[in-house]
């Protein structure tokens, strides 16, 4: 494992030295371990820049799109999950957790993605995090129902 004291000093050398020399910077929060880091971004509105990078915080992989001054971080299997529609998230699903010994697994999963489309943002996330908890945390939030 990488020791996170350099890993954390070389990157906040690096980030000051991009922002010494004009480039933007902006702070977010590790999606696993809620650590405020900061980030280079674009200094241009047109360019977007993705990654997948360590936090110098816990040392976890976590996958980050940066733009002009905002950075959006992700759990790394969360990326892969953002902006599926309903048919495809329960299919992800589906495919990517187990769901239990229930020959009717699929259909109980359905019908749980049906009754939270009924629900405001903030409920649907806390029925669905209750729910289904072994899914992470930002794929429930980056999927829309």
């Amino acid at each position: 494992m990488r020791d996170l004291e350099k890993l954390k000093k070389d990157s906040l050398a690096s980030i000051e030295k991009w922002k010494r020399h004009g480039g933007f910077i902006a702070t977010y929060k590790c999606p696993f371990c809620g650590e405020e880091l900061l980030s280079t971004t674009p200094s241009t509105e047109k360019d977007e820049w993705d990654t997948i990078c360590t936090c110098y915080e816990c040392g976890t992989l976590h996958y980050k799109v940066q733009s002009k001054g905002y950075v959006e971080a992700f759990q790394t299997e969360a990326f892969q999950a953002a902006g599926m529609n309903d048919l495809e998230f329960t299919q992800w699903i589906y495919n990517n957790y187990t769901i239990g010994d229930n020959s009717m697994a699929r259909e109980l999963l359905e019908n749980v993605l049906d009754y939270a489309k009924g629900m405001n943002e903030t409920e649907q996330y806390t029925f669905l995090r209750r729910i289904i908890p072994q899914v992470p945390d930002g794929i429930i939030r980056k999927v829309s129902y």
